[in-house]
């Protein structure tokens, strides 16, 4: 018995295949050298995922994501609140500021108001500190 109900079964198709790109991407990170198109692979079909089945992405959110990806990042998808969150890109360190000016020129070229841009660098996890 499956879900009859088409957008119900592509809601439940984005939380099973979500569920399998983290462990896939947990599996990446613990790799000895993790592979960024790898792990942008990931972000990308996650992405998708978001926007076509569980449909909480917005165009300003694809926009940057696509404009990050045409630019040279590995992977972006939206990440916080759907419509109205944020995307996350992975892309290389002597990247970033081309693919961040290259996002708002994608939304210039779209109407969109220009987007803020932050540089995020990977770090140790939060912990107690009790």
């Amino acid at each position: 018995m499956g879900l009859a109900d088409p957008l119900l079964r592509a809601r439940a198709r984005h939380v099973l295949t979500e569920n399998a790109r983290v462990r896939a991407f947990v599996e990446e990170l613990a790799a000895p050298v993790p592979a960024p198109q790898r792990l942008g692979a990931l972000l990308d079909a996650s992405h998708a995922s978001l926007r076509d089945d569980f449909a909480v992405s917005t165009d300003e959110l694809d926009c940057a994501a696509d404009a990050a990806r045409e630019a040279g990042a590995f992977g972006a998808r939206m990440v916080g609140a759907g419509f109205g969150g944020a995307v996350l890109a992975l892309v290389p360190a002597d990247g970033a500021a081309r693919i961040a000016e290259r996002i708002t020129d994608a939304f210039r070229a779209a109407g969109l108001p220009d987007p803020a841009c932050y540089p995020a660098h990977p770090s140790a996890p939060a912990r107690s500190e009790r």
